[in-house]
């Protein structure tokens, strides 16, 4: 091997060491994201994340649960009985912020189980554009409160305990408020 190309693989080699000491010392300096903050709190979004009345989707494994514990609560009030129990291993969930108020939904329909979807559509009477969360399988439809204004269920989304602190948006991972049944 020539001095140059002893130079230019030594180059390389002092490069890539550099590069991979930039890397560990940033990944030892930077914080790690921790899921739970507390026996009941799951981080679910940044706040500067949530737009205006665009909800965003997020999951949690964590979180799972409560479907289990919102359907539970559900069928024991009546007069309505849900269909089959949620079987999920990761909740979704949709996070909605609306002027100083952060909600967080279950992202399942609480009739039947399906996943919902965000829906963007212009109101028929006066053509103002609206966002809803959908659900898929049976049409049932839920304004940005979690109230159904359209569709089969009789229920209103299931809702998860939101809190913000420091600029992150957490969910009490021990409770969930079942929607009421919508007249």
């Amino acid at each position: 091997m020539t001095r140059s190309a002893l130079r230019t693989t030594f180059g390389i080699g002092v490069a890539l060491a550099a590069c991979a000491l930039v890397i560990t010392a940033s990944a030892a300096l930077t914080p790690a994201v921790t899921a739970i903050v507390s026996g009941h709190d799951v981080a679910v979004a940044r706040l500067s994340t949530l737009s205006e009345d665009i909800p965003v989707s997020a999951t949690s494994r964590e979180l799972a649960g409560l479907a289990r514990k919102a359907w539970d609560l559900r069928a024991a009030a009546g007069p309505y009985r849900p269909m089959g129990p949620p079987k999920v291993t990761d909740l979704p969930i949709y996070i909605v912020r609306s002027d100083d108020n952060v909600r967080a939904f279950i992202g399942i329909d609480p009739r039947n189980g399906c996943r919902l979807d965000v829906l963007h559509f212009q109101t028929q009477s006066n053509g103002v554009p609206m966002t809803a969360l959908h659900d898929v399988c049976h049409g049932s439809v839920y304004d940005l409160t979690g109230s159904r204004i359209g569709g089969p269920s009789p229920w209103a989304l299931d809702e998860l305990v939101a809190t913000v602190r420091d600029g992150v948006v957490y969910v009490d991972r021990s409770s969930v408020t079942p929607g009421r049944v919508m007249r």
